[in-house]
């Protein structure tokens, strides 16, 4: 599973206790009391002063490590605080390896491996999760009910990353996932951006348009098969030249449930998220501003442009290309009702714009002077005036909501 910078060899990466969240309360953890303006840097493991709930930003896992059959190689993202979040480059050990982990180590368990056969030397990615379980049984942390990943047949498209199953390992569940080369979008962008003399953030519009296109066909799988992705953010895709690919499945919930928490990233939720459940629509919201920060250079986080887009005067790509502004300004429209109706329309929508990307994107034209009529550039504001809508960027903390309203956590 790509999307994740750091490798080895060398020590595992721990996320600073700075502005860390409690998972629970959002209490500030990590912190000495009283030493708040001598530095945020403190403790890196102990107890929520708000509940006791125990944290630590110490990686649940090290390198050599047999989990389930899988070899621990390297540390590819730190999680934290608690063991969720941490993500582990493994190689699988066959099913010999699996009987002899599970020999060494009776407390583990683990689901549904989905091809059907275990295959010695496969590079895996095992991502520590979050969830309420019963307490560990025994010394070893053997876990009571093992639960499998939803979906339940498991989704198999080219562009989605392929589900193997759930490890459990001294009572924390891990995924099990299939290894994708290649940088997050996030971060491809990142790099292009600190290599600014040489080239510019965004990517080619043409690039931008293939790699959207391709995500459309993936959704349009998740949603016919009655799932929702939930958090389509460029951290949660790998792009890699050509190849696109959906990774990180956790977010992913059936279509219709309106109980339950879900992660967004702030930046890509769509305004009626902060009221409403996810949807067809958030989805493909999310998409337009995926695809809008893939192609323009704006900073999508900030309160001016957290639910609208750069005006064509302001962006030269807007500007040279109304039909991919058009298209951006009814993917990312504030009501729902003005969306595309599904995956396939939008995906319809956004070939006709690729059709004539490649012809108008080189001449270069003033800003006012754009090619057709002039679409409206500012969309109402989400609720909340374009704020964060209660959601915290980084530490997970629970959104605002009224006690009908299903629960919203921060992304990344």
């Amino acid at each position: 599973m790509g999307g994740f910078s750091w490798a080895g060899p060398g020590p595992a990466p721990v996320r600073g206790a700075a502005g860390a969240r409690c998972p629970v309360c959002a209490g500030p953890v990590g912190r000495v009391a009283g030493r708040e303006s001598f530095g945020p840097r403190s403790r890196t493991s102990g107890f929520c002063p708000r509940c006791r709930t125990p944290y630590s930003f110490s990686p649940p896992l090290r390198s050599g490590d047999v989990v389930g059959g899988y070899r621990v190689v390297d540390c590819l993202a730190a999680g934290g605080p608690g063991p969720a979040g941490w993500v582990f480059l493994a190689v699988d050990l066959g099913e010999a390896g699996e009987r002899a982990g599970d020999a060494a180590a009776p407390g583990t368990s683990h689901t549904g491996v989905t091809d059907g056969t275990r295959r010695a030397g496969r590079q895996v990615v095992l991502k520590s999760l979050r969830r309420a379980r019963s307490r560990p049984d025994g010394r070893h942390g053997a876990c009571r009910v093992p639960r499998r990943l939803p979906p339940d047949p498991p989704l198999r498209h080219p562009a989605i990353v392929p589900m193997l199953g759930e490890v459990c390992h001294g009572g924390t569940d891990f995924a099990v996932m299939g290894f994708v080369a290649g940088p997050s979008l996030s971060q491809l962008l990142r790099s292009r951006r600190e290599a600014g003399a040489v080239t510019s953030a965004p990517l080619p519009v043409p690039a931008a348009i293939a790699g959207a296109l391709r995500l459309l066909s993936a959704l349009r799988y998740v949603h016919e098969r009655g799932y929702l992705f939930c958090d389509l953010a460029p951290g949660n895709v790998v792009w890699n030249g050509e190849e696109v690919t959906l990774v990180d499945l956790q977010s992913l919930r059936p279509a219709g449930r309106h109980l339950g928490a879900f992660h967004v990233t702030a930046g890509f939720d769509a305004p009626e998220l902060a009221m409403s459940p996810p949807s067809v629509g958030s989805d493909l919201y999310a998409l337009g501003r995926l695809l809008a920060t893939a192609a323009l250079d704006f900073p999508h986080r900030t309160s001016t442009y957290r639910y609208t887009l750069p005006t064509q005067e302001v962006d030269q790509v807007l500007a040279r290309h109304a039909p991919l502004h058009r298209f951006l300004l009814r993917a990312t429209a504030a009501d729902p009702g003005s969306r595309f109706t599904g995956a396939a329309h939008m995906a319809s929508a956004l070939g006709e714009v690729a059709a004539g990307a490649g012809a108008s994107w080189a001449p270069a034209r003033p800003a006012g002077l754009a090619e057709g009529p002039e679409e409206p550039s500012h969309q109402p504001k989400g609720p909340g005036g374009g704020g964060t809508c209660g959601a915290h960027t980084d530490g997970g903390r629970t959104a605002d909501r009224t006690p009908h309203n299903p629960r919203r956590t921060a992304g990344r």
